[in-house]
């Protein structure tokens, strides 16, 4: 049987747009090896219920998100990321959760084909290189602290890496409010929780400044620009999609999936092509995706 990839919706059955940042990395992986897969929709709701029972093989404490609290800026972004789906049912039937190990697993699996944390590697991928171990490291602070090489990932072995921090409140500022209004009454309620996000986090989220969040939100995506080569479409390879370009194609949509108009008032000129050149390369790959938008 082929992967089973399940990805987080707000209603099952509905056509609701696909809109997790994590999970939209792994099915970017999934497309960059041409691996067949089935996607199946899951709602918050289900990771904490329908799934509970899959303590042992999915590592349902994970799914469930539990308490969380905010210590940093970016961290009510990655409130939605953290700690849910992705996951995948492998073709033995075993699950496999979280974004790394998904991602480890291809690679070992197939390494014949594209790896998304070393676009540019030559094939068969040697996982236990240093530079795979490094791009590992990269990855888990994109994924963990919102932070992003200042310099293309093919200058790796050349310069001593330098990351820049990224400003991400801004973006579930503008997008979250918007939402969490086609949630069910139930999963609405737990995802805007103090449990869930850290007391009196919701009502900052809702008393956020518009036009501030989007002038952030801008002044973050200038500083990512600067990965953009001359002659290149994308951040980690001048040819081929990579870690950074799938995990800030994941921000955007949860814009996309929310709001046309937004996503288009965000990433605009240099960005706004670059949105282009991700939907030319993974043609068909996104097409399920892209239609569940609003238009």
């Amino acid at each position: 049987m082929p992967i089973k990839f399940y990805d987080l919706v707000a209603q099952v059955g509905t056509a609701s747009p696909y809109f997790s940042p994590s999970t939209t990395r792994i099915r970017l992986a999934l497309l960059l090896k041409q691996i067949p897969f089935q996607t199946h929709e899951v709602t918050f709701g289900d990771l904490r219920n329908v799934w509970s029972g899959l303590d042992k093989p999915l590592g349902v404490e994970r799914a469930t998100g539990g308490t969380l609290s905010v210590k940093a800026e970016h961290s009510m972004f990655l409130l939605i990321a953290r700690g849910l789906a992705p996951f995948i049912q492998k073709k033995d039937g075993s699950y496999l959760m979280n974004g790394r190990d998904i991602v480890k697993w291809l690679d070992e699996t197939y390494p014949d084909r594209t790896c998304i944390l070393l676009p540019d590697a030559p094939l068969p991928l040697d996982i236990s290189s240093i530079e795979y171990s490094t791009a590992e490291v990269e990855f888990e602070t994109f994924r963990k602290c919102a932070c992003i090489l200042a310099q293309s990932s093919s200058l790796r072995r050349f310069e001593t890496p330098a990351f820049v921090a990224l400003d991400l409140t801004p973006f579930f500022n503008l997008y979250a409010p918007k939402m969490v209004k086609t949630y069910s009454k139930e999963d609405a309620e737990y995802y805007t929780s103090d449990s869930r996000m850290g007391t009196g986090v919701w009502e900052k989220v809702l008393g956020a400044d518009q036009d501030e969040m989007l002038t952030r939100a801008h002044a973050c995506l200038t500083k990512i620009e600067a990965r953009l080569s001359r002659d290149g479409h994308f951040l980690d390879s001048k040819t081929t999609p990579g870690w950074t370009d799938c995990g800030l194609y994941g921000i955007y949509r949860t814009l996309r999936a929310t709001d046309r108009e937004l996503a288009e008032s965000v990433f605009v000129g240099k960005m706004g092509k670059w949105v282009e050149d991700i939907h030319s390369y993974f043609r068909g790959g996104l097409a399920d995706v892209l239609e569940r938008d609003p238009k």
